[in-house]
């Protein structure tokens, strides 16, 4: 069988995972080809840029996939809210009576309705929200799936860490933090978002004295979007933080790998971070704030989850408390046993059974929708 996957340009940081999944698709003996349309793209997504990164030698196919060379569709999350290329190729193959699945590529970003004729695959309980929020049409088939940008799974090729240590200029003495700052960059409407712009020196200069260092990874749309225009041609991990280490987006998987804890502020990072078994600190402008994931945390009592902060692998601090003692506040959070406390590692309410689920699992459950 011969399948086509077509997606927005959405990150280059998780392209690495469509190709193992297209390898996986080889070893059961089918086909998978991966198409990116740069012009569907909300990230500006561009061909000299992706034969210019270190996944140039990735297969993508850059266009759109005909259905008359396909057996079947296979759609990841829309990030287009005009949709009409994703919309056009799905009715092309449902034209010629070929069958069409979309599935979650993450837990960060919407469904946009297509038809009722095509199956969705999500994790968790957003099966009940796809509906409830109506990203989907209420006839809707909707099928359980692990998340597909997991960087659990091994990144080929990735960086050692004495090459990623020199690639960024880090202290070799010190042990890395990654911290995810949230996509509004100091808004004074957001005080937490105000807060980290102000503070994040402060903050790295504390861990320097203990032994950690901050690396940032900025939110995908300012790594091709829309302030990435405002910068004047700087890449934008030099605009935001010029005197932070603020990784290129393609070493996502690395900074993940070589992190000893992340950290963030009100961002939606922080539910995810169990999949790596790495403990995540929130920083809010109150705990009793709830940071929204597709509707979760406006919805707790629905889903049996007696608090937010229950989701999150680690721990919440208000902004004005953690700046208080930031010293303090760092070294409890490291003594603490997170792994233990965790309840949520499978039967996750926003991931599923996403934990430590082998890629093979992704397409032995695709495969079954065509098959």
């Amino acid at each position: 069988m011969k399948l086509a996957l077509y997606c927005d340009a959405s990150s280059l940081s998780s392209i690495y995972i469509k190709d193992l999944l297209r390898k996986s698709f080889n070893g059961y003996g089918h086909v998978l080809d991966i198409f990116i349309n740069p012009r569907s793209s909300t990230m500006v997504f561009s061909v000299s840029l992706w034969k210019n990164s270190c996944f140039r030698d990735i297969n993508i196919l850059f266009g759109i996939p005909r259905s008359s060379e396909y057996d079947g569709l296979l759609l990841t999350n829309q990030l287009n809210k005009d949709g009409s290329y994703r919309n056009n190729v799905m009715l092309d193959f449902q034209r010629g009576n070929k069958k069409v699945v979309a599935i979650k590529d993450t837990c960060c970003i919407d469904f946009w309705e297509l038809n009722n004729s095509v199956e969705y695959g999500v994790p968790g309980l957003q099966h009940i929200l796809c509906k409830e929020f109506r990203w989907v049409d209420s006839n809707t088939k909707i099928f359980d799936i692990p998340v597909l940008s997991n960087f659990s799974y091994i990144k080929p090729n990735c960086l050692r860490e004495d090459d990623f240590y020199k690639k960024y200029n880090l202290k070799k003495e010190l042990k890395i933090v990654g911290f995810y700052p949230d996509g509004m960059h100091g808004a004074e409407t957001l005080p937490a978002s105000n807060w980290q712009h102000k503070n994040l020196m402060k903050i790295d200069a504390a861990l320097n004295k203990i032994g950690y260092q901050i690396v940032c990874k900025l939110h995908p749309f300012e790594y091709y979007g829309r302030k990435t225009r405002l910068s004047g041609g700087i890449r934008s991990n030099l605009f935001y933080f010029p005197d932070t280490p603020t990784i290129y987006e393609e070493d996502a998987y690395e900074l993940i790998k070589f992190s000893t804890m992340s950290m963030s502020s009100i961002s939606a990072v922080g539910y995810e971070h169990y999949l790596y078994d790495l403990p995540h600190l929130a920083i809010t402008c109150d705990v009793g704030v709830k940071v929204r994931i597709n509707g979760f945390s406006d919805n707790l009592d629905k889903y049996n989850i007696q608090n937010w902060q229950d989701l999150i692998f680690g721990d919440t601090v208000d902004y004005n408390v953690f700046s208080s003692n930031i010293r303090e506040h760092f070294l409890s959070f490291l003594s603490k046993n997170h792994l233990k406390e965790f309840k949520h590692r499978y039967n996750n309410p926003i991931y599923g059974n996403s934990y430590q689920a082998p890629i093979s699992k992704i397409t032995e459950t695709i495969l079954d929708k065509f098959i």
